[in-house]
């Protein structure tokens, strides 16, 4: 028979409905929120109620039974189930008349099946616990173009439609594990699996092979840039499935094509391996704003060519590297960033640049966005830049005179 101090054990997806239940969700926004059906939500509704001995879903919320109580498996109960003077009589007993045998057979009452030890040690978990409270920007582009970032849910893991998964956990089974990147997307009623997914709050889902508009079959791929570090990891099989995302990580979700390019909101990123060349620059400073000095700080390239610049930062601080584009204005998606944005003293970062019109264009300091640094030149087919010729409406007014 169950009791409230003591339910039977919930299902992995009665855990999760009951943990909604606790933070006053109604059965249509349980049934949203997990992406199931409304009837599925009632029906699990309907167990935890029975489990917990209540009869109302305001009942179960306000249990004051510990919620770890309520989510763990009752293994090894027996014991428990004594009162506590039987069990004080029981060890005395046994103590003197075994002496230290009655020591050992104690340890084995208590640990012969592993769970009266399992129940009584604290909680071993790798990630975030009750109490953290971490932040990881994430982007997602599909077939180049950036996507709307998730809508909002509310849990402990969770984002506010910011762009940012917020994790900070509320119940114990979003401790840890619970934490992952794939349940953040469960919670919010979305799926990422190695081949296929669904943002929260879309109902689009991109599963590899599906066509882009260029008519080419897209990829799902999942990379992360580490807090403190600038360069990216692809999350591939059981890596994608355990990624935890800890404060200050950056992920980066993608499903295109083969060397596509990815349109940011201030920046265009083009895979490294589209380059044809490499072009090494270095930046310096004595630690002062005025005295960043990019060398070289003239680089040309040629119409439509692919461009790796490579920024190696010899200075006293760090630095950063975005050229305008095409449209030559800075913070726009013809910008062309160094991966990180941020190159420490002794590092260096990567930018890929392609540019299609012939003329020049700036590349600056992106640390210190007031400090112009350097100048691009797009070289026409004859390697000149292209001077333009005078348009109809720019000659003169009034025919010379004649001789």
């Amino acid at each position: 028979m169950q009791t409230k101090e003591h339910p039977d054990e919930l299902t992995p997806r009665e855990r999760e409905v009951f943990g909604l239940v606790r933070l006053g969700l109604t059965n249509e926004e349980i049934a949203e929120r997990l992406g199931i059906s409304l009837d599925g939500a009632k029906y699990h509704v309907s167990q935890i109620l029975s489990k917990l001995g209540v009869a109302t879903r305001e009942e179960a919320a306000a249990l004051s039974v510990p919620v770890a109580e309520a989510f763990q498996p009752r293994r090894g109960r027996w014991w428990v189930m004594f009162p506590l003077a039987a069990k004080a009589a029981g060890v005395a007993v046994v103590l003197a008349t075994v002496g230290g045998l009655g020591v050992l057979a104690w340890g084995v009452l208590n640990t012969s099946d592993g769970t009266e030890a399992e129940d009584s040690a604290p909680l071993a978990v790798d990630g975030p616990r009750i109490g953290d409270h971490w932040h990881a920007p994430y982007q997602f582009f599909a077939c180049g173009v950036r996507q709307p970032n998730a809508s909002a849910w509310e849990s402990g893991v969770h984002t506010h439609a910011d762009g940012i998964f917020h994790i900070h956990p509320f119940q114990t089974y979003e401790e840890g594990p619970g934490s992952r990147l794939v349940k953040w997307f469960e919670y919010g009623g979305g799926l990422l699996t190695e081949t296929e997914i669904r943002i929260p709050g879309s109902a689009k889902t991109f599963r590899n092979g599906d066509l882009c508009p260029d008519g080419e079959p897209g990829e799902l791929q999942v990379f992360v840039t580490r807090a403190g570090e600038s360069a990216e990891d692809p999350l591939l099989g059981d890596a994608l499935q355990q990624y935890i995302p800890h404060d200050g990580d950056r992920i980066r979700i993608a499903f295109q094509t083969e060397g596509s390019s990815m349109l940011y909101e201030d920046r265009t990123v083009i895979p490294e391996d589209q380059a044809t060349r490499t072009v090494e620059i270095a930046v310096t400073d004595d630690g002062t704003e005025d005295s960043t000095h990019f060398q070289p700080d003239r680089i040309e390239v040629s119409a439509g060519e692919t461009v790796k610049i490579v920024v190696r930062n010899s200075g006293t601080v760090s630095h950063g590297f975005r050229a305008a584009g095409d449209d030559g204005v800075y913070a726009s998606r013809d910008d062309f960033v160094v991966s990180g944005d941020i190159i420490p003293p002794g590092g260096e970062g990567l930018a890929v640049v392609r540019l299609d019109d012939v003329g020049e264009t700036e590349f600056r300091d992106d640390t210190w966005v007031g400090v112009v640094t350097g100048v691009i030149v797009v070289l026409g087919p004859s390697g000149t830049p292209i001077v333009a010729t005078p348009r109809p409406s720019d000659a003169p007014l009034t025919p010379p005179a004649t001789p």
